[in-house]
């Protein structure tokens, strides 16, 4: 199914949704029961062929050959099992309680009163501009959810106790009734088929076959089905919180989100990192500061012509949440925007605390920043450094990377610079420059010059990396000047590399032990440098390097195989956090794969061992 059919069926099930809501859920339910009826029928097909062959065997008949037959069966009966059972890591935050925050859970109960629904089990406070509901199955495909709600300390700051309260009430609404059950099941189901499809294409290529041809039919209609469902909830979440507060008490909570939303992600942390040219350490409390920043007076020219902005957005299929202006129409009310905020969520709900809060928000916002920050603090001043060396060379003794490097820095320090002629001098000493033909032939098209449309061209044929924003950028230039018939074709070029650039990225997803490896590629100096970086780690006996052999693009991507020290006990959660703190600590200058090779690696421990060389460290 393509990108445009998808958008049509969404369409036609969000009206037929309208004028059948119970016919379009029955459908919904019965897709869902296909898709368990196709998984659980190839499940129980193997474990009756799995039981045969033992019958079998019991009595002796060709015992060699029915085990070489059943282990295979077993095998793909255990991975479908294993990709049933959903783990879904909880959410992060800072947990709070009754004890310390009352007057919250006392809103939080009265909630559940009125809209009837399972209990909230832990509440978190994070740092997002948002609120949301996450539901944790503690028995996989089974559920018995473990609820979260988790708030946003931003979005405290920025509402009024009422419009806060109407928010929580949208959030709860996807819980409460018998919609927000059959919500969450079919969520589960999603993430359950997405799972299966993962875990075999990762373990068991062979069984892939299995369940290929069904699900790529099935999943693009699934996810259809389940997406207009998705937005369906929306509204009865946003109704929800009407019944709690009022529809203009959730018309105006849903507008400030927005509104307040933008400003804080762009004014407000666009003014923050700004300093970092400044300083080369970051001296601010972000959060403390947020706190005055929030509670500003939304009826400015500023904040309406945001609005505005706004306003004019129109529903797409990339996100389940409607549009705001949709919203609004479907609460019967209008847009509005509030006076600055004399007491906001956060001053009501944290109480005395919030001062203790946002001081440790703002501290561990530094912590976490730190090293970045400085490194980007050195970068800008090196960078200005090397703009004022550029400048003071005359333009003829200028190199073409010279040219294209202030074309570049000009670009990312100095915008009102124009950048056009260093990128025409790139050019005339370099006429293959990608770079620069790409940034020129950008250039020319602002201008309304047709010669941006040779140089983006140009820059496709040199490299199939700049295809999809080259056609877009021409694609609608062509459109701005009325020339819908020469846009058409790449519009066309567009939607083809999207999809080919979405094979590249399955191809180098996943691992599997029935991959083609090859040797490393990497120099003797960048291997030497990664062994020095493993020695650190004293359960690590082996490592293995080797090169997955991708078809789809020539970008190197290394699998870098890691055993244990022979004593060392570790589970499959061992070895995952092992994993993340691998990507995470080690420096490879190549895209790259960390596999622990234990017991359930053990295929592809014994391909990576077969590849020349590939032994690169033993302790």
């Amino acid at each position: 199914m393509t990108h445009d059919e998808f958008n049509q069926l969404v369409a036609r099930l969000e009206d037929y949704a309208k004028q059948n809501p119970a016919g379009y859920k029955s459908r919904v339910f019965g897709l869902a029961m296909l898709g368990y009826g196709y998984v659980f029928l190839i499940l129980f097909g193997l474990l009756a062929i799995c039981v045969v062959f033992a019958v079998m065997m019991s009595y002796g008949k060709g015992v060699l050959l029915l085990k070489q037959l059943v282990v295979p069966f077993v095998l793909l009966a255990i991975v479908v099992i294993r990709a049933m059972w959903i783990r879904m890591p909880p959410p992060e935050g800072r947990k709070i309680t009754a004890k310390g925050f009352p007057e919250l859970f006392k809103v939080l109960k009265k909630i559940r009163k009125k809209l009837g629904g399972p209990r909230i089990h832990t509440v978190l406070l994070d740092d997002e501009f948002n609120a949301a509901i996450m539901q944790v199955p503690r028995l996989g495909i089974l559920g018995w959810q473990k609820n979260y709600l988790i708030i946003g300390l931003p979005m405290m700051q920025g509402l009024s106790p009422k419009e806060f309260v109407s928010i929580i009430g949208h959030e709860y609404g996807h819980l409460a009734g018998s919609h927000g059950k059959f919500s969450s099941w079919i969520y589960r189901i999603r993430k359950t088929w997405f799972n299966i499809m993962k875990t075999i294409d990762e373990e068991e290529r062979w069984g892939k076959a299995v369940f290929q041809k069904f699900f790529d039919w099935y999943a693009p209609y699934f996810s259809a089905y389940s997406f207009v469902l998705a937005r369906s909830d929306e509204y009865d979440a946003d109704r929800a919180a009407a019944d709690i507060t009022s529809p203009e008490l959730a018309a105006s909570a849903l507008t400030v989100m927005h509104v307040k939303g933008s400003l804080y992600d762009n004014n407000f942390w666009g003014d923050v990192y700004s300093n970092v040219e400044k300083e080369p350490q970051p001296s601010m409390k972000p959060f403390v500061a947020a706190n005055q920043f929030l509670r500003q007076d939304l009826k400015t020219t500023d904040a309406n012509e945001l609005l505005q902005q706004i306003m004019q957005i129109e529903t797409g299929v990339d996100d389940t949440h409607p549009c705001l202006k949709d919203r609004l129409t479907a609460l019967g009310q209008e847009p509005s925007l509030n006076d600055q905020l004399k007491i906001s969520a956060a001053d009501f709900f944290l109480g005395d605390k919030l001062e203790q809060i946002t001081n440790d928000f703002s501290e561990e916002w530094q912590q976490n920043v730190s090293e970045n920050w400085n490194g980007r603090h050195e970068y800008i001043k090196e960078s200005r450094a090397r703009i004022l060396e550029l400048e003071a060379k005359n333009e003829a003794e200028l190199t073409s990377d010279e040219n294209y490097e202030l074309a570049r820095l000009y670009d990312e320090f100095e915008p009102d610079k124009d950048d056009t002629p260093p990128l025409e001098r790139t050019l005339q000493g370099n006429p293959e420059h990608v770079g620069a033909n790409y940034s020129l032939g950008i250039n020319y098209l602002r201008q309304g010059n047709d010669q941006g449309i040779t140089l983006l061209n140009k820059a496709m044929e040199l490299s199939p990396n700049v295809i999809t924003s080259a056609c877009e950028n021409i694609y609608y230039y062509l459109l701005d000047h009325d020339r819908e018939a020469e846009a058409e074709p790449y519009k066309e070029k567009y939607n083809a590399r999207v999809e080919h650039e979405q094979e590249i990225e399955n191809e180098r997803a996943v691992l599997n032990f029935n991959d083609e490896y090859i040797p490393s590629t990497a120099s003797e100096e960048e291997v030497a440098d990664l062994v020095n970086q493993m020695k650190k780690f004293k359960r690590i006996g082996k490592v293995y390097l080797a090169r997955k052999n991708t078809k789809l693009s020539d970008e190197p991507l290394y699998v870098i195989g890691i055993r244990y020290v022979w004593w060392l006990p570790h589970d499959e959660e061992d070895n995952r956090k092992f994993n993340k703190r691998m990507s995470e600590e080690i420096d490879f200058p190549y895209e790259c794969f960390f596999v622990v090779m234990s017991y359930d690696n053990k295929p592809l421990k014994k391909v990576l061992e077969k590849v020349e060389s590939s032994l690169i460290y033993k302790r």
